[in-house]
């Protein structure tokens, strides 16, 4: 029984420090910084590419699905380009969350 209890006390004792030491541990590197440059990420002007963008956008990405109002989803129905304006609104049970505008118009 003395054995049993002795075992007991070292093996939760280091269990503990292990403990311990993987806190600190986790402390000492929560706040590390990492120097990574910017990717220079640049729109293309390629018609392939645009076109490409164009398909997946309107075809298996379904964003229209998420990015045009309610009122525009009969044009997409219709097989036509709606605007991606956004603004659908989806009540989650933390919150209501509307979708962004991702239209290509640079001034909006």
């Amino acid at each position: 029984m003395k054995t049993g209890l002795k075992l007991l006390k070292w093996t939760s004792m280091g269990l503990g420090v292990l403990i311990v030491l993987f806190v600190a541990y986790v402390y000492a590197r929560a706040n590390r910084t990492y120097d990574a440059p910017y990717l220079e990420i640049t729109a293309s002007s390629d018609s392939t590419v645009i076109a490409r963008g164009r398909h997946l956008v309107f075809g298996p990405a379904h964003c229209t699905d998420w990015h045009t109002p309610e009122n525009e989803k009969d044009l997409v129905r219709a097989g036509q380009e709606a605007s991606l304006s956004g603004g659908v609104d989806f009540e989650t049970p933390v919150g209501t969350i509307y979708t962004p505008n991702i239209t290509p118009d640079s001034e909006t």
